[in-house]
């Protein structure tokens, strides 16, 4: 993918999610994907962007910072609510 539009099963235009830059520990990454994941399973879907959007959103919400500091591999490991590779997980220019 990197960069690129794929198409879901259903035909939905994917992108964004694979342009994310590595930055913290796998930990996080793991339990970023797990979160999206069961957001999407519990609705009875495929998993998209906009469910790994809204898994960071709460892993980055002062009520997981318990969560984060576990998952984290030093100072600072995880990222940060102002680092700017979170924004690829905007889709204010997404169309649908």
């Amino acid at each position: 993918m990197h960069g690129e539009r794929s198409r879901d099963r259903d035909g939905t235009t994917q992108q964004g999610s694979a342009r994310r830059r590595g930055r913290g520990p796998a930990s996080f990454a793991k339990e970023l994907v797990r979160r999206a994941v069961l957001r999407a399973v519990l609705a009875d879907r495929a998993a998209a962007d906009n469910d790994l959007a809204a898994a960071l959103k709460e892993l980055m919400s002062d009520q997981e910072l318990f969560t984060r500091s576990l998952l984290a591999s030093g100072e600072n490991a995880f990222p940060q609510p102002d680092d700017d590779w979170i924004d690829v997980f905007d889709d204010s220019d997404d169309p649908d």
